[in-house]
Order: structure tokens, then sequence, then C-alpha cells
């Protein structure tokens, strides 16, 4: 019987202590509308295992992710590094895909909120998803994304994307596919006089490559082909000029 009595108690205790986060992300809301914040995004969960108010600071030109623990995070917005999802094929390693700043006049962006609470890219309003307390989709058909977990940049993705069901982005990367090869292997598909086989002219240069990205940002999984002029060509082949230049043939007659 004590043992009952005991457990009881502790239950209770439990229960009695239990952060009820529903309720509290209900309050937190009310508090930011009051303040003149702009809610971008918040948990809609009744267990409370999700848990988070996403909101714009107008004035200060922040945007700040509040999970209802003891610390914030803030991002800052206004012209920043912007960073572009960028295939690169280099000679004895293959295909790599990572995140680069650009040189140029394309190595920042510059995000604004209006008092609408609508983003602003340069000086021109677009369309934006907010995907729980992990990003923010800015545009649609090729769009730029704040990472919510990142306040170093902006992330371009370099081509299209698609939210699957668990806020994965799978994107399809576009480039053009000698632009990415290593200077030397430039050469022969540049010069038509020269190594006609292997000239790529612009109606068959369209590199796509298909990949995801976790919500917070991480490559989790990529593609074991790339496509080019309609021609397949498997990762593994980008690794040397001797396995490349077949499919390059292949392109250049139409596959």
């Amino acid at each position: 019987m004590k043992k009952l009595l005991l457990i009881g108690l502790v239950l209770f205790t439990f229960c009695s202590c239990a952060t009820n986060y529903p309720q509290m992300v209900k309050d937190r809301v009310e508090q930011y509308q009051n303040e003149g914040k702009v809610i971008l995004s918040q948990s809609n969960d009744d267990t409370g295992k999700k848990h988070y108010v996403v909101y714009g600071d107008i004035d200060k030109q922040t945007i700040v992710v509040d999970t209802l623990g003891e610390n914030v995070f803030t991002i800052q917005l206004g012209k920043k590094t912007l960073k572009t999802l960028t295939p690169n094929v280099i000679e004895d390693d293959g295909l790599s895909v990572s995140f680069e700043q650009q040189e140029g006049d394309f190595n920042q962006l510059d995000v604004q909120l209006s008092k609408d609470g609508d983003f602003i890219l340069g000086s021109v309003p677009t369309e934006f998803m907010v995907y729980e307390d992990k990003y923010i989709v800015l545009g649609k058909d090729y769009p730029n994304i704040i990472f919510l977990n990142k306040n170093d940049a902006y992330y371009d993705l370099g081509g299209s994307c698609k939210v699957d069901e668990d806020g994965n982005l799978d994107v399809t990367l576009t480039a053009m596919f000698t632009g990415i090869l290593p200077d030397n292997w430039q050469d022969y598909t540049g010069e038509p006089e020269i190594y006609p086989d292997l000239y790529i002219d612009r109606e068959h240069e369209d590199f796509l490559y298909k990949l995801t990205i976790a919500p917070n940002g991480k490559i989790i999984k990529k593609g074991e082909t790339a496509t080019c002029g309609g021609v397949q060509i498997p990762v593994e082949a980008f690794g040397a000029w001797s396995t490349l230049r077949l499919y390059i043939q292949k392109i250049v007659y139409g596959g």
C-alpha cells in the first residue's frame, strides 16, 4: 500500500511539474504580437514535443527563434554573404557539391522584412515559406534559404527544390556542364576545330544533379548519377578523364 501511495505521489509531482508547452506557445505568441512582432511560425503540437515560436522584429531587422528554453537564437537580416550550392569536378576525386561563396556581384544578398511581414530581396517583395523552426524558403523557382540555425550567410540552392514530408529539401541542381570541369578538361570540350568529338555546344550544356538537404542545412543524400544533354553519367565516371570522355562523346553525338 505504501508503495502505491509513493508511486501515486511521484506521478502527481511529475504531472504537476511538467511544462505545458502548448499553453506556453500561445502565451508567447500573444506576448510577441502585443510587442509588435511578426509571427512567422509557431508549433501546433498538443503533445508538446515540438515547441517553438519564430518571429520577425521589424525595427531590429532580425528573425528570432524561441524554443521556450533559456536561450533564443537571433538571425540578423540585411546584406550578408550568399553561399551557393556549387558542383565541381576534381580530377581523381570526382564530383563534389558544397555551399561556396561566389565571386563578383553575386556573393551577397540583401534581405529585409517589411512592416507588413513580407520579405524583400533587394527591392523586390518575394513569396516565402517557413518550415517550422528550421528554415525559410525565399522565392519559388530558384529559391534562397535562410537556415534558422545559421547566422553567417544566406544560401542559394543553385536550382529548384521540393519539400518532402519530413522537411527535407529535394534539390535539382543545375549548372553549365563544361564550367564544372577542371581547366585542362575544359580545353578539350571547348575547341570544336581540334576536338570535334568532345565539343559540347550550348544546347547540350545542361547539367542536372539531384541531392537532398536536411532541415539543418546538411547534405544527407546525393544522387548516383548526373545528367547532361539527356545522358545519364554515373558519379564515379567523373573521377577520371578517360571514363568521363566516353560519356561526353555520347552527349556530343546524342547518346
